[in-house]
């Protein structure tokens, strides 16, 4: 299938500001389990009313997973009950509301030895990858204990006006959003400037806007198409890179996983290579959360 014919993402993620400011509203109002059994009432309302990413959740289930009828419809209101789970934990954390969930962490030692420091007694510039699996927006309080400024890039028109809503009711966020433009050499500018200042620089590795350069990769046994940029910066640049992912577990619980590629392992790999790493290292957390893989769109390029 086509480049054009498959990708139909449009830089923007579902939800609407309206639906946002209402559970914004219930959260402050009437506490967490009172938005949680709301958001029960609303998934059937989007399994319906969304029928394009509906479908595409079947199809990831059916296709891709290889699971049958039944449990694939399971799956749908699982995955959109959870991706709202998510929200509200976002916008309850937003809220001042950190301290209603848990955080556990794999990788802790390697990431310890990013945050403080290599051989400089000082923590290091880096870039990290992740993707739109669980809620790296709700391991935000992990990243502030560290005291380290850290700068999540989007794509320009990617949560405009939700993140609107959001951050207008809450207490402020604790890392700098930088849109990625059309005139991609500003983008890069700030980007490049931020590693400069020895600070940390997120990446989504999982999505890619029309003209960007891109590679076909495996994935879940098909094949699908990954994003270039933060890999050939970071061959570029020669900064550590690490892979993290902030998954929902039962319960007010989130695990924080980091994987760290060495000074070494960067230097000596072309972007190729780190770009496979990444999404070997994302499929095994989808594998292992699969209802917690939010692309709600035609993701494979042979998904027919």
């Amino acid at each position: 299938m086509s480049e054009t014919a498959k990708q139909k993402w449009n830089g923007q993620s579902r939800g609407g500001s309206f639906g946002t400011w209402c559970f914004v509203m219930l959260v402050r109002h009437s506490g967490l389990r009172a938005a949680y059994a709301l958001l029960a009432l609303v998934v059937p309302y989007f399994v319906v009313f969304a029928p394009s990413a509906t479908r595409s959740v079947w199809r990831f289930s059916r296709r891709v997973r290889g699971l049958g009828v039944w449990r694939s419809v399971g799956e749908i209101f699982g995955t959109y009950y959870t991706f709202g789970q998510c929200i509200i934990d976002k916008i309850a954390i937003g809220q001042g509301l950190a301290s209603e969930y848990e955080y556990s962490m794999e990788g802790e030692e390697e990431i310890r030895t990013l945050f403080t420091g290599q051989d400089k007694g000082e923590c290091e510039a880096a870039i990290f990858v992740g993707g739109h699996v669980g809620s790296w927006e709700c391991g935000a309080p992990f990243f502030a204990r560290f005291g380290k400024r850290m700068n999540v890039t989007i794509f320009n028109n990617e949560h405009e006006d939700i993140e609107r809503v959001i951050e207008s009711e809450s207490q402020g966020r604790s890392f700098n959003l930088i849109p990625l433009k059309r005139d991609w050499l500003e983008s890069i500018m700030e980007i490049k400037g931020a590693l400069d200042r020895g600070e940390f620089v997120c990446f989504m590795g999982d999505r890619y806007m029309t003209g960007s350069p891109t590679r076909v990769l495996s994935f879940m046994g098909h094949e699908a198409r990954f994003t270039n940029g933060p890999f050939e910066m970071c061959s570029a640049l020669r900064v550590p890179m690490a892979f993290f992912f902030v998954m929902r577990e039962r319960g007010r619980r989130y695990r924080v996983f980091f994987k760290v590629l060495k000074n070494e392992k960067v230097r000596k790999a072309d972007p190729k290579a780190l770009q496979e790493a990444f999404v070997s290292q994302l499929e095994e957390i989808v594998r292992r959360y699969p209802r917690q893989w939010f692309n709600f769109y035609d993701y494979f390029d042979n998904d027919k």
